[in-house]
């Protein structure tokens, strides 16, 4: 029942962002998998999930960026780089305060949850980045 929970609490971006309709981004597939391990079943188990989901997230998330640097139109540039130095300072700031108040809070799956939220933040700006790329490229 814990897990049930805890895996719906850790996840629920993922229905969000994605729908019903659509296909699972091979992050969360893997992020997913990680957590369905028994071995991982424990708080630093789980912790470890969400930080190679995050790791991976921050990749994916570079990668977009650099394309989509690539894509862009010249007098597009500055304004990513612009707003992407923004996100960086929100994202750094967000993660501060969700730190701070996640350690403040009893038990040991807020730790979980904290390392969670870095990985959701990550993963939000990737997917923000790719819709820009899919309408440039028509996917």
């Amino acid at each position: 029942m814990k897990n049930n929970i805890l895996t719906l609490l850790l996840f629920s971006a993922t229905s969000l962002a994605f729908g019903q309709t659509e296909k699972k981004h091979p992050i969360d597939i893997q992020r997913e998998n990680c957590h369905n391990i028994d071995s991982n079943q424990t708080t630093v188990g789980m912790t470890n999930c969400e930080y190679i989901a995050a790791e991976l997230w921050d990749k994916q998330l570079n990668e977009y960026y650099d394309s989509l640097l690539t894509l862009s139109k010249k007098d597009e540039i500055e304004i990513l780089k612009e707003s992407q130095l923004k996100w960086i300072e929100y994202r750094d700031k967000e993660l501060k305060f969700s730190g701070t108040f996640y350690r403040n809070l009893e038990g040991t799956m807020w730790r979980i949850v904290s390392v969670g939220r870095r990985c959701d933040i990550n993963r939000t700006r990737s997917i923000e980045l790719k819709e820009y790329i899919d309408v440039l490229t028509n996917d």
